[in-house]
């Protein structure tokens, strides 16, 4: 009965009863997910397992080769909300079934015709982060738009970004053994210097003798915004290159 929500040709009124015979409150919103589970051809054996360790806040339902898992949730739920949500499910699925499970999540609409939009968003997130962090990702729809756009490009292209912007950092560590393109990445991810340092485990003189060298092969000033964001972007290009 479930699946029946996402069918494309569904009209108004018909996801209307549909989410009534499922009993699903319009008072809430419901997050929805899609889940395969690594050596697990058949997912109709787990969906009752999961069902039960979910309770009554779930309803799972097999689509596909996969299990999609309606989640009640507060109407006014954060991004950083559904993230916390998507990745409790999947450590309460690993430990039940005892292998890693992928997961992608859609956002969150009005119900019920919402509910087509949010699983053809979690059917994306699944697809994107298989293909960018593997099996045993946990994917939310709301923090691809970059790699979504990135998808998009002709891997030439991206590879060419990627060399025009940091590629002379990849050829200083080839040469020279060293962990300049690292410290850069960690650099931008970290909002200090110190919490970078204490991710690389290096000393503080370290890191900024790396920054020194960093900005003296690239010609790049790390302090401006704009080459920032293209050093982002170049790394996240990286991670599409990778994938195919």
């Amino acid at each position: 009965m479930i699946v029946s929500l996402f069918s494309k040709n569904m009209s108004s009124d018909n996801s209307q009863g549909i989410a009534s015979e499922l009993e699903l409150d319009p008072s809430v919103n419901y997050a929805v997910l899609v889940l395969c589970a690594a050596g697990e051809p058949k997912p109709e054996g787990l969906v009752n397992r999961i069902g039960k360790i979910l309770g009554s806040c779930a309803i799972c339902s097999q689509y596909k080769d996969t299990i999609v898992i309606l989640h009640s949730v507060k109407p006014q739920s954060t991004d950083n909300e559904l993230r916390k949500l998507n990745k409790e499910i999947a450590r309460k699925t690993e430990k039940l079934l005892g292998v890693k499970v992928t997961i992608g999540m859609g956002r969150l609409y009005s119900m019920p015709e919402g509910l087509q939009i949010s699983y053809q968003e979690a059917e994306q997130a699944l697809t994107i982060g298989k293909r960018l962090f593997s099996e045993g990702s946990v994917s939310y729809f709301g923090d691809l738009r970059v790699y979504r756009l990135l998808l998009s490009l002709k891997i030439e292209e991206l590879k060419s970004f990627f060399q025009e912007a940091i590629g002379c950092l990849v050829e200083y560590d080839t040469l020279h053994h060293s962990h300049l393109l690292i410290t850069l990445r960690e650099l931008l991810h970290h909002p200090t210097g110190t919490a970078t340092a204490k991710a690389l485990h290096v000393h503080r003189n370290t890191l900024l003798y790396r920054i020194q060298r960093i900005q003296e092969i690239t010609k790049l000033n790390l302090d401006d915004s704009e080459t920032r964001l293209t050093l982002h972007l170049a790394f996240k290009a990286a991670d599409v290159i990778h994938a195919g």
